[in-house]
């Protein structure tokens, strides 16, 4: 497994110092064994990231911390369609539009995930797809690449998008997440 770890503060020397241990990814424990979102995070404020791995037994005993990784979340993205509660057709595929943030278009990542009925929590992605998208019109069809899972009859599924800012790989801005279902 893998433990995470975030800082926010810097030494005198501009490193990043006080790591805390935000979070334990065990293999089978997430949707993706290996990714981490961090939801408690404000505008604007830089964090920095390390991840050690540690054994599987019961000690649990950690290795090497990871260099740090620094990023800022630098706005929100505003979702056009699909919203909260659109319905498509199961030989539909959605359109995954939102208005740019920035002058220019940015790498984008979309992430579709079913919706698990019994509790609400987002299962296995459907589909994670990565991109450019134009600028005038930012959006991208369900499975454009082909490499998604079929959207299933009556089933609920939630999606987000995230945009890096052009030319600067630790800062982006992301989306809220937005339902559709199929019918």
């Amino acid at each position: 497994g893998y433990a995470v770890y975030r800082s926010s503060a810097t030494g005198k020397d501009l490193k990043p110092v006080n790591f805390e241990r935000i979070a334990i990814i065990e293999k089978g424990q997430t949707v993706e064994d290996t990714a981490f979102v961090d939801k408690d995070v404000v505008h604007h404020q830089r964090y920095f990231y390390k991840v050690a791995a540690f054994e599987r037994s019961g000690q649990k005993r950690e290795g090497e911390f990871s260099p740090a990784a620094e990023f800022t979340l630098t706005g929100y993205l505003k979702t056009i369609a699909p919203v909260n509660g659109a319905e498509f057709a199961q030989t539909e595929e959605p359109v995954f539009s939102w208005e740019n943030s920035y002058s220019t278009p940015g790498y984008t990542v979309i992430r579709v995930f079913e919706i698990n009925p019994v509790n609400n929590v987002l299962t296995t992605p459907v589909w994670i797809f990565s991109g450019q998208p134009a600028f005038s019109s930012p959006s991208f069809r369900y499975n454009e690449d082909g490499k998604a899972a079929t959207l299933e009859k009556g089933k609920a599924y939630r999606w987000y998008v995230s945009q890096i800012v052009p030319g600067q790989g630790n800062r982006a801005a992301v989306s809220s997440m937005q339902n559709f279902i199929v019918k």
